[in-house]
C-alpha cells in the first residue's frame, strides 16, 4: 500500500509525506505472524501505520483469558489514542496477525 493512498495522507504529495515522516523520526518495522507489536501495559509515545498484513487488537481479564477487541488492516492507524495520552499504559495488545 502507498501512503498517499492512506486517508491520514490523503492530498499530500510522496516528497511532502517522505519529508513528515522524517521530521517525526518514523521507522519502518516488519513483524511476523503472532509477533507482539506493542504490549499490554507498555506507555508508548508513537502511532503504528499498518502497511501490509494484518493486526490484532486484544486484552486480557482478569482470569487469563485474551479477548480480540479488533483488527487493523493496511491504510490503518493504531494506539493513536494511547499516543495522545502521555504515561498512559497501555490497556490492550497489538499482534501480528499475517506478517507485515
Amino acid at each position: 500500500m502507498k501512503l498517499s493512498d492512506m486517508q491520514l495522507f490523503r492530498g499530500l504529495e510522496e516528497d511532502d509525506i517522505s519529508s513528515l515522516l522524517s521530521c517525526l523520526n518514523s521507522v519502518k518495522r516488519n513483524y511476523k505472524k503472532g509477533e507482539v507489536i506493542l504490549s499490554e501495559g507498555s506507555i508508548i509515545e508513537n502511532i503504528g501505520i499498518v502497511l501490509s498484513g494484518m493486526a490484532m487488537i486484544s486484552c486480557n481479564d482478569i482470569w487469563g483469558n485474551t479477548g480480540i477487541l479488533g483488527s487493523v488492516a493496511p491504510g490503518s492507524v493504531f494506539a493513536e489514542v494511547y499516543a495522545c495520552i502521555p504515561g498512559q499504559p497501555m490497556l490492550v495488545t497489538v499482534s501480528a496477525v499475517e506478517d507485515t
